[in-house]
């Protein structure tokens, strides 16, 4: 079943506005993501750690089983244009990204997805006496980053993350868990003999 859906918060009614090629199986993404506390969409991710799952609705708005990518996607950006989800709701931007596959979008300048991903391609610079990158301010804002916040910066099959220190962990944190297992692998190697 493809279409466009909608996830409502039924406490505030602030909504979500996706679409999918396959609608149950995103919802299962969504929901995983959720539930982990790990969604790329912190403003989703916030409240339903606020709100809770029992207050979250997962609704069609439209089925067409017909149409390519591009006819969903451009069915989305009239719900978008229509609701305005991304004013007093939890889509972070107002536009939807017409490229098809994620290998397209990560090659592009800037593109955002349904699901709140946002790509930037950026270059290698070096800053002092280390390599670095420096990040846009639109990306950090959608974060809710601002100068002097702490992130976590992750390696995690062969893609780095960056998550903002101040969204609340479950207690299976995977950074936490690498860090500890680093930290007792040197203590480990540099145990002093007796």
């Amino acid at each position: 079943m493809q279409g466009i859906y909608q996830i409502r918060n039924i406490k505030n009614n602030k909504i979500y506005i996706g679409s999918s090629m396959d609608i149950e199986q995103r919802w299962k993404m969504h929901k995983n993501d959720l539930r982990k506390n790990k969604h790329i969409n912190y403003k989703l991710q916030n409240d339903w750690n606020k709100y809770g799952e029992n207050n979250f609705v997962f609704e069609i708005l439209e089925i067409d089983d017909q149409a390519t990518r591009e006819e969903i996607s451009l069915l989305e950006q009239k719900y978008i244009d229509a609701l305005k989800p991304h004013e007093n709701g939890y889509n972070i931007l107002h536009t939807v990204n017409k490229v098809s596959t994620k290998k397209e979008k990560i090659y592009n300048e800037e593109a955002d997805d349904d699901l709140g991903n946002f790509y930037v391609k950026k270059t290698i610079r070096r800053i002092g006496n280390s390599l670095g990158l420096n990040l846009p301010s639109d990306m950090l804002k959608v974060m809710g980053l601002k100068e002097g916040d702490s992130v976590y910066v992750i390696m995690e099959n062969g893609e780095i993350i960056i998550r903002n220190t101040s969204q609340k962990k479950d207690n299976n944190d995977p950074f936490k868990e690498k860090v500890l297992a680093i930290i007792e692998e040197y203590m480990k190697k540099n145990k002093e003999p007796k």
